[in-house]
């Protein structure tokens, strides 16, 4: 009799730590799933003219848009100045060194921002046929363009090197999918969310890791982000 008994208590001994092993389990389930939420906040610091003003982006891991603060109604209004917001231009001129800062200039059209940077793309190609893929002169410089943030998953076939200028009107693959940039040893990229170089146009002097978490506008109330949004792209060495 004192064996049965002695044998139930023990299977009720490993019952009990065995349950109590399942709850650790889920409670330890449950706590990784609370935690794997992660945001991040993005401040971009706006020039437009003799204005400057600030905003802030929340997102999640998955680079949703949770919320904005600062001075988003101004951003609203200046972006869509003109009535045109589709053909606004941005150029970022810092990026910090966590990526979470950015430095914007605001332009009513690419022409406009090409005008203040001085660029003047007839040294460097024949305008008479803009609607080309071209690559002139020579340089240090290589531009790499990624599928994923961080900078993983390089589209090779994108890859600029050594060139002093180059176009691409067409991204292939890669359309609506670039969300990184790396400028190794100097120059800028502009990418436009049009094909041929038209529509949006955001142009970048510093590698950026994430391409999502750049605001360049507006398209029927609905915020568009530099992330998967280009269609073709044109570049500079320095």
């Amino acid at each position: 009799m004192k064996r049965v008994i002695k044998s139930l208590s023990l299977l009720l001994v490993a019952a009990t730590v065995i349950v109590s092993c399942k709850k650790q389990e889920i409670t330890k389930n449950t706590e990784s799933g609370a935690t794997s939420s992660k945001t991040e906040q993005v401040t971009h610091n706006y020039t437009y003219g003799d204005e400057q003003y600030s905003v802030t982006y929340l997102f999640d891991e998955s680079n949703t848009l949770l919320r904005t603060g600062g001075d988003t109604k101004m951003h609203e209004e200046l972006i869509e100045k003109n009535g045109s917001p589709e053909n606004a231009a941005l150029s970022v001129e810092a990026v910090s060194e966590d990526g979470l800062t950015f430095d914007i200039r605001v332009f009513n059209s690419y022409e406009e921002m090409k005008e203040f940077n001085q660029t003047d793309e007839s040294a460097v190609m024949d305008l008479r046929e803009p609607c080309t893929n071209y690559t002139n002169g020579s340089s240090n410089s290589v531009f790499k363009f990624y599928q994923h943030t961080n900078y993983v998953a390089e589209y090779t076939f994108l890859r600029r090197a050594y060139n002093s200028y180059f176009q691409q009107q067409w991204l292939g693959a890669a359309n609506d999918n670039v969300s990184s940039v790396e400028i190794i040893n100097g120059g800028s990229v502009t990418l436009f969310d049009g094909s041929c170089y038209s529509g949006m146009s955001t142009s970048f002097q510093h590698s950026v890791a994430n391409l999502h978490h750049i605001h360049v506008g507006f398209f029927w109330f609905t915020p568009i982000y530099a992330g998967d949004f280009s269609a073709s792209m044109k570049g500079y060495s320095y």
